[in-house]
């Protein structure tokens, strides 16, 4: 018997046809992907992405190559796209160099058998993706044709010549069954599939499956350290601050816009689209794409109003299957707009100048920084000499009452294992993390100098901190002005305490977590807190997937309410809420519905275990049967809670401007806005208590102590 294998160009003539036409394909892709190389040089220097081959390399084999960020059916299209790339490579060496590749069982187990059924892997995913994705209909029958072309040619070469090895082409030999014997039709899609697979090729660079290049690429050159640690320092001495043209951005930007595959990962995964706001990630990273060169960049879908709808939690950037990173630039147009324009959202500039002159971002505040120590032995770190441990409070600890029985219970679980720390009392300052999300560089360089100097004085080796946006700061940014000093979030202490038998956690049931996005998602720190909380229940959206609170990127600094589509409101708060309710209740996911939201507090009561971002639910059973606390929690469950007349009215007032935060002669508290974060500097919803006077608030004056 012979050796398994084919003829290659069986009744195919005239092949010098075949590269004259391959050239002009050649030269029309190659210049179309020159293009695109023109236009990437033309970005800012960045040489911070070619370190480190080894780990690089194995970025690009997992998520270019394994595909883990994305469904089965792209999967089984990449796939099936490289099996026959390959496939048509050896049969060119074979044809024109005369390896002799094609041959015994190669041929049959991978020319053969592979090839048809990843080229029937290829179709089915077309049509599903097709289905899926209608805006990229063109661009998958493309390929479609060009794969069923290809069986075609199989299946009328295997009904002409009687193959012997038929049955290792299962796919074309099913095909040739039913398909009439015929020589002209055999060439004449011979010659069809070339065709179109030449100009598809050439094609390919002028429409969004440049992907197919660019990806790869950026995989390669992506923000290898953690997501938290991705911002760029700013070069004072420019001209410009920021990003406000595209001229601004750097050459991995640049390639950022073209590997965009336009799947909506990213804003599906936006926590601020979810609930209605005008911001979407993919629409930003698609129009700054096609903009003309030196054209603004502050416009369209990023526009001012919905880059201050940004809550850095960066859920865009974990989402995105080829890593892109969307936070960082919406960041840096912030920059400009903060540094250069001087254009700030209504609040946040009264926040700003309480960071310049007293230390936090929250103004009119009586309480001061060593409030919560009352009656606790809590020594100064200029004090305590032999402290092994500075435990870093932060603005949101140390000046919201609420936040400070967690801050007083974390104190005294390090007394109880005999941990020696201290604290800096009035020397602490914020870490700087809401000015620099908002874009104030300048703010967060100076709040960092000061902490630095601070350190090195009382000679500090070691930080503790509850805040996973101080957290975040001192590990990831701190560095790059010469930190050294170890940095925990008090879970990872609290964990430590607890394998060296110093501690034992109490075991409560219905305990679930919120990961913190700043803790989680941008440092990797998911088991410490669930382990020490034991959290056992698990929210629909957790861990790298969790649902952000809406503390971050300074957004609680933002005085204004979040309208949402439809002409409802629907917070982040809300959301969260009903996560939480839904996680403990054990019933199905409940979404966030625009116009509908959840203020049912006599249902579900949420509170705190460790720090703020830790929430234990548990059914208030509040008369001798569950009857009408139970029918509220099903309904609200189910997703069709009607509210009553007490949560409509609690509506209208959330959806009022908060024009007015105190009364002549005493304080009042603000009612949750939809900007306020749930687990970031304020809590769940709370703003510090303001106790001026309306006149002296008005005039941002008033004897208020400073902390």
């Amino acid at each position: 018997m012979k050796e398994p294998t084919r003829e290659i160009y069986w009744n195919i003539s005239h092949i010098w046809l075949m590269y004259a036409l391959l050239v002009p394909a050649i030269a029309i892709g190659a210049w179309g992907i020159w293009r695109r190389v023109q236009r990437w040089r033309r970005g800012k220097a960045d040489a911070s992405r070619f370190d480190r081959p080894t780990l690089r390399i194995k970025r690009l084999l997992d998520h270019s190559l394994a595909q883990r960020r994305n469904p089965i059916f792209h999967r089984l299209l990449t796939w099936g796209f490289i099996v026959l790339t390959i496939a048509t490579i050896i049969v060119a060496l074979d044809a024109d160099f005369g390896t002799a590749i094609m041959r015994g069982r190669f041929y049959l187990y991978f020319q053969s058998l592979t090839v048809d059924v990843f080229g029937a892997f290829v179709l089915v995913a077309c049509i599903a993706l097709a289905a899926r994705r209608p805006r990229f209909t063109p661009l998958l029958a493309a390929i479609f044709v060009i794969a069923l072309t290809g069986f075609l040619v199989e299946a009328l070469r295997i009904a002409a010549t009687h193959d012997p090895w038929a049955a290792w082409s299962p796919f074309g030999n099913l095909i040739a069954k039913v398909v009439p014997v015929s020589v002209v039709a055999h060439r004449t899609l011979w010659w069809t599939h070339l065709a179109i697979t030449f100009a598809f090729f050439a094609w390919l660079p002028f429409t969004q499956l440049r992907h197919i290049i660019t990806s790869p690429l950026n995989l390669y050159t992506s923000n290898l350290a953690p997501i938290g640690a991705n911002l760029k320092s700013v070069d004072f001495e420019q001209e410009r601050l920021g990003v406000a043209t595209l001229d601004d951005f750097t050459w991995k930007d640049r390639l950022d816009f073209d590997a965009c595959t336009e799947c909506g990962k990213c804003t599906d995964a936006c926590p601020a689209h979810t609930v209605g706001k005008m911001l979407s990630p993919r629409d930003i990273i698609i129009e700054l794409r096609d903009r003309d060169e030196g054209s603004a960049a502050i416009a369209g879908a990023a526009a001012a109003q919905a880059l201050w709808e940004c809550t850095t939690c960066a859920a865009c950037v974990e989402a995105c299957p080829v890593f892109i990173e969307q936070m960082p630039k919406i960041v840096d147009m912030r920059r400009h707009l903060v540094m250069d324009e001087a254009d700030f959202p209504d609040g946040m500039q009264s926040a700003v100048m309480s960071l310049e002159k007293r230390g936090h971002p929250f103004t009119g505040t009586q309480a001061t920084r060593v409030d919560w120590t009352q009656g606790l032995d809590v020594q100064h770190v200029s004090a305590a000499k032999d402290a092994d441990v500075l435990f870093w409070v932060g603005c949101g600890g140390a000046l919201i009452e609420r936040n400070q029985k967690v801050i007083r219970a974390t104190a005294q679980l390090m007394q109880k294992a005999n941990v020696k720390f201290a604290i800096l009392g009035r020397d602490e300052k914020c870490s700087g993390d809401p000015a620099r999300r908002i874009g104030n560089e300048f703010l967060f360089e100076m709040l960092a100098k000061d902490n630095l100097a601070n350190f090195t004085k009382h000679n500090v080796r070691k930080v503790v901190t509850p805040c996973p946006h101080c957290f975040n700061t001192f590990k990831n940014e701190y560095p790059r002005y010469g930190a050294t000093f170890e940095v925990q979030h008090h879970s990872e202490f609290l964990e430590q305490l607890v394998d060296e038998g110093k501690l034992a956690p109490a075991r409560e049931d219905g305990v679930t977590f919120h990961d913190p996005c700043y803790l989680g998602r941008q440092n990797g720190v998911y088991d410490a807190p669930r382990k020490v909380a034991n959290a056992t229940i698990e929210m629909e959206r957790s861990r790298n997937k969790s649902f952000c609170c809406g503390g971050g990127g300074g957004m609680p600094l933002i005085r204004r309410p979040l309208r949402a589509r439809g002409g409802g409101i629907a917070s982040m708060l809300d959301f969260l809420r009903r996560q939480i309710e839904c996680s403990i209740a054990r019933g199905p996911p409940v979404r966030a519905r625009a116009g509908r939201p959840w203020h049912d507090r006599a249902a579900i009561a949420v509170r705190d275990q460790i720090g703020p971002s830790i929430h234990r639910a548990e059914l208030r059973r509040q008369r001798s049967g569950r009857s009408r606390v139970h029918q509220r929690t099903r309904r609200c469950v189910a997703g069709v809670h009607r509210r009553s007349t007490a949560a409509a009215r609690v509506d209208r007032q959330v959806r009022r401007p908060q024009a007015s935060v105190a009364h002549a002669g005493q304080g009042r508290r603000v009612l949750p806005r939809a900007s306020d974060g749930a687990g970031g500097e304020f809590g769940l919803g709370e703003r510090p208590r303001q106790q001026r006077p309306a006149r002296a608030i008005r005039h941002g004056q008033g004897p208020g102590r400073e902390p």
